[in-house]
């Protein structure tokens, strides 16, 4: 088991390596500043309260989540 020091160094790690990406692609559904950061955040919440499901897959199986749960947040805020 990690310890909640490294918990939170790996999710900083991943947060600050996709964040721009993922915000790139809010910005291509949502164009008001305030619906993208709450897009994002609810995004990083599901995938934090999912991770552990998951396990600890290599990081680019954890990008793909990443994105998904994102991608899936914008699809809600447009309906």
């Amino acid at each position: 088991d990690n310890t909640p020091d490294q918990e939170r160094a790996f999710f900083e790690q991943l947060y600050l390596k996709y964040h721009r990406l993922m915000y790139k692609t809010a910005s291509m559904y949502v164009t008001d500043q305030s619906d993208i950061e709450d897009v994002l955040q609810d995004a990083i919440e599901r995938f934090l309260v999912r991770t552990p499901t998951f396990g600890y897959p290599n990081i680019g199986v954890l990008f793909y989540f990443y994105v998904y749960f994102a991608y899936n947040q914008f699809k809600l805020l447009k309906k």
